[in-house]
């Protein structure tokens, strides 16, 4: 290894090991792996954002809906009922549609 490097001194070649290549390579993919892993991490940091905020505008703009339910017709268990009905349809109905695509692959 030596003399190769002593031999073409004067050029831009440069004699590596095939241990050393491979640990630069290894190396390098680690860091786009890492890269790769914090873009993911970024982008479900943004999707839980956008799912709290949609959350949130949500129950604002049916804060009044639930204000006249509650006022004309309705008692707050009937409410807390209602709300936990919508809920639980709204759990059922994801997880029925994600198994459907889950086994037969998306549509």
């Amino acid at each position: 290894m030596q003399a190769i490097s002593e031999r073409y001194l004067d050029t831009d070649i440069a004699a590596v090991t095939t241990k050393k290549y491979i640990e630069e390579q290894i190396a390098a993919v680690d860091t786009m792996i890492g890269m790769l892993f914090a873009c993911v991490v970024l982008g479900a940091i943004i999707i839980v954002c956008g799912i709290v905020s949609n959350l949130i505008v949500s129950f604002i703009g049916r804060k009044k809906e639930y204000a006249v339910m509650y006022s004309v017709c309705m008692s707050k268990r009937q409410l807390m009922n209602m709300l936990l009905r919508e809920f639980l349809f709204s759990c059922i109905s994801i997880c029925l549609y994600h198994n459907r695509n889950t086994a037969t692959g998306p549509v």
